[in-house]
């Protein structure tokens, strides 16, 4: 009986650790675009999971400089999609799956924040 005992423990143990070995960590990165006529200084905002952040200003010259990005009533909205494509396009080469994504615009000054929730496991 002990000897039983001690090889089903033996074995939940193997399991559990082959187990906890085959889980990968996921990370998550949060890319945001501030756009808009309001937004005094677009930019492209990259918030990796330590908190850390690279800021982009944007040109005035980008197409997210421009109210019309996420602006559904323009039309132009469409006319963005492939700068928008291009310019999430490194992080999903980079092995990155979109999670989740957002945009809240702000009525009164006419600016509008975009997010991009992003995940990826490891190797």
């Amino acid at each position: 009986m002990k000897y039983l005992l001690l090889t089903l423990c033996t074995a939940l143990l193997t399991a559990a650790n082959t187990n906890a070995q085959e889980q990968k960590k996921i990370h998550f990165m949060m890319v945001s675009i501030h756009s808009g006529v309001a937004a005094y200084h677009p930019a492209l905002i990259v918030t990796k999971e330590d908190g850390t952040q690279e800021i982009t200003k944007v040109d005035k010259k980008s197409w997210l400089w421009t109210g019309v990005t996420f602006d559904g009533r323009s039309g132009k909205m469409e006319a963005n999609e492939d700068s928008l494509f291009t310019t999430l396009k490194p992080y999903f080469e980079a092995g990155w799956q979109l999670a989740s994504s957002t945009i809240i615009k702000n009525n009164a000054s006419d600016d509008y924040i975009a997010r991009y929730y992003f995940i990826k496991k490891d190797d």
